[in-house]
């Protein structure tokens, strides 16, 4: 027991000392690729017809706080256009066979 609490203990004390720049950068490009997912996922419900209003001024704002250097904002912001573009891919699905019921 005590091996398996020192060799946690020991792994995060190497992810605590190691380079802050290149964390930085793993951030960054983490923030570039959720920004680059959420296009895509806007992108397929705006060809089915489905985009909701306001996911292009928040994909525009996670743009510029990941270039603010913001990138927890950034990636929460990217992630949460994404969730909505998924929605209204489902809400073009489910428009397809609404109707009246009867």
């Amino acid at each position: 027991m005590k091996k398996i609490i020192l060799s946690i203990l020991l792994a995060f004390s190497l992810v605590a000392c190691s380079d802050e720049k290149a964390i930085n950068e793993s951030a960054s490009m983490t923030a570039k690729s959720a920004i680059a997912a959420a296009k895509v996922e806007n992108l397929k419900a705006r060809s089915l017809g489905f985009e909701w209003k306001m996911t292009g001024k928040m994909l525009s704002k996670a743009s510029k706080l990941a270039k603010l250097g913001k990138e927890a904002e950034a990636i929460k912001l990217a992630n949460q256009v994404k969730r909505f573009a998924i929605l209204g891919q489902k809400q073009a699905e489910t428009a397809k066979t609404a109707g009246p019921s009867f």
